[in-house]
């Protein structure tokens, strides 16, 4: 399993979204678990939609770059 910072990181990228991530995580379980059974989410059907998690990512990248902003502006000389 992902150890949950490492999962936090990834996602606050907006690289990957949720349930990408948990698709990627599935397969790589596959390949490295030979046929072992992979944990499956219980309500799939709960899951973000695709188009929630991306406007979620987006929205999370437009804070961190905000974030940025605000940060590269105070530490500008005056």
């Amino acid at each position: 399993m992902l150890h949950d910072g490492a999962r936090l990181e990834l996602l606050r990228t907006s690289v990957l979204t949720s349930s990408d991530l948990d698709r990627l995580v599935a397969e790589l379980a596959k390949i490295f678990g030979e046929g072992r059974e992979v944990w499956q989410p219980a309500a799939p059907e709960l899951a973000e939609t695709p188009e929630a998690a991306a406007r979620r990512a987006q929205a999370n990248r437009a804070a961190m770059l905000a974030k940025w902003d605000r940060e590269w502006e105070a530490a500008a000389p005056a």
